[in-house]
């Protein structure tokens, strides 16, 4: 019996770990497919990949792992700044319940996100993940704008997640100086 639950944990475990690094491979895929195709046409030769642009965590607090996609961790071999974005911040795709299929509906090419797919576009400075009621959200770093302070000073947004999208639950509030 003990053999047999721990083969079950153990095939659970390790269909799970493929089933990650299976869209995790896709996004990957498509955005050297894409990434490649932009610095060949403006000349900036190959395509690179800085560090993994995917991280997965429960922002949706359901137990389910979401992912977050960093596509500031592109360049062009010839351009440093060509999928960067500049003071405002860069662009971050969130994956809320991603299944293999809402991954693989996903375009490289566009710039936003599918709410049907419950894939969601933002530009921001950086993110961490902290807890507001005792869940975990989103502590996004944005420009001073939104808050009205310099946009050296920058503000924060504290975010929650679910399948429906996204939703700011405090801020603009200016960071500490």
């Amino acid at each position: 019996m003990k053999k047999l639950l721990l083969t079950l944990f153990l095939s659970s475990f390790f269909s799970n770990a493929t089933f990650a690094e299976d869209m995790s491979s896709i996004i990957i895929n498509k955005f050297f497919e894409q990434g490649q195709k932009v610095c060949t046409e403006e000349g900036y030769g190959d395509y690179l990949l800085t560090s993994n642009p995917v991280s997965y965590v429960d922002i949706s607090n359901d137990g389910i792992d979401d992912l977050i996609v960093d596509e500031s961790v592109q360049r062009c071999e010839k351009s440093y700044s060509i999928f960067t974005g500049g003071t405002g911040g860069n662009n971050y795709l969130f994956f809320i319940n991603p299944t293999i299929d809402s991954v693989k509906s996903w375009d490289a090419s566009g710039f936003g996100g599918d709410k049907e797919n419950r894939i969601f576009s933002m530009l921001i400075r950086s993110y961490e993940i902290v807890k507001w009621k005792n869940k975990n959200a989103l502590k996004v770093q944005v420009h001073g704008v939104s808050c009205n302070v310099s946009g050296a000073i920058g503000c924060y947004n504290i975010l929650v997640a679910s399948e429906k999208g996204i939703k700011k639950v405090e801020g603009p509030t200016p960071n500490p100086q």
